[in-house]
């Protein structure tokens, strides 16, 4: 990778009784378009399987960008935290990604173009596989009311107080989140 390239690293916290989730998480990271591969640290949060034998056993021959790290189970905040330490300091951008959650093809690109655009903070909509509609359409979250930054793509700068859709309607997901390394410097999880 040349040194002019934005580097993403990726933390995913987990904790799972099946390796399914992380695999399907791993294989969406994979399959991301149109960004150099990122740097991945698995937070193995005292998991009853291991995230280690699940990278060796479906993902041979990526352990230049795939790290696990080991702990006693702290939960997803602490797991996230301890990624968070550990962030190579190439890292231009950090995103989230929950071992039992994917993305779609294009988030990182998506994300990479808003940074672009001089934006330090992405999230993204998201939806469950139960929910008939994504997040944002559920609490009628409407884009007239935001800054489109690329309408081909969907991208809107946000507008207005966060604060009540965030607190009260969980309007964040944290496996949507990407942001600008140096903007978010010491952030970490309670």
């Amino acid at each position: 990778m040349h040194a002019c390239k934005p580097t993403i690293c990726v933390i995913i916290p987990f904790y799972q009784l099946t390796p399914e989730p992380l695999i399907r998480a791993i294989q969406s990271i994979l399959a991301q378009e149109g960004v150099a591969r990122p740097q991945v640290l698995i937070v193995d949060d005292g998991s009853p399987v291991h995230a280690r034998k699940i990278v060796e056993a479906h993902f041979p021959g990526h352990e230049e960008h795939i790290r696990i790290i080991e702990q006693t189970n702290a939960g997803a905040a602490a797991a996230r935290n301890a990624g968070l330490d550990k962030v190579p300091e190439s890292a231009t951008y950090i995103a989230f990604l929950d071992s039992d959650d994917e993305w779609t093809a294009n988030h990182l690109a998506n994300a990479l173009r808003m940074f672009e655009m001089g934006c330090d903070f992405y999230f993204a909509d998201h939806k469950r596989s139960e929910w008939h509609d994504g997040k944002f359409n559920l609490l009628g979250f409407s884009s007239d009311q935001h800054k489109c930054l690329d309408k081909s793509a969907g991208l809107y700068e946000y507008a207005g107080d966060i604060l009540f859709p965030v607190m009260n309607d969980h309007l964040i997901q944290t496996s949507t989140v990407v942001f600008r390394n140096s903007a978010m410097q010491g952030i970490r999880f309670p």
